[in-house]
C-alpha cells in the first residue's frame, strides 16, 4: 500500500478500532493487532472510541431538572 501523508493507513487503523471497541474488543488486543509495543499507546489515543469512555462521569449527570426547561 502506498501512503500519502499517513491518511490511507492512519483511516485503516481508525477503522479497526471502531469496529472493535464498541465491540468491546479488550484495548490490549486491539493494541496488539495494530502492532503496538504497548497497550497504553492504543489506550490513550483510541480510549475515546470505546462505549464505555467517560461512562462515569455521563451517569453521575443529573438532568432530570433541564427536562422542563424550553
Amino acid at each position: 500500500m502506498v501512503e500519502w501523508a499517513a491518511g490511507p493507513v492512519k483511516n485503516i487503523r481508525k477503522g479497526i478500532v471502531n469496529a472493535a471497541a464498541p465491540a468491546r474488543v479488550p484495548m490490549g488486543e486491539v493494541s496488539q493487532y495494530l502492532g503496538h509495543s504497548d497497550e497504553a499507546i492504543a489506550a490513550r489515543v483510541y480510549a475515546r472510541f470505546s462505549p464505555d469512555h467517560q461512562r462515569k462521569a455521563a451517569d453521575v449527570v443529573d438532568f432530570t431538572p433541564v427536562r422542563g426547561v424550553h
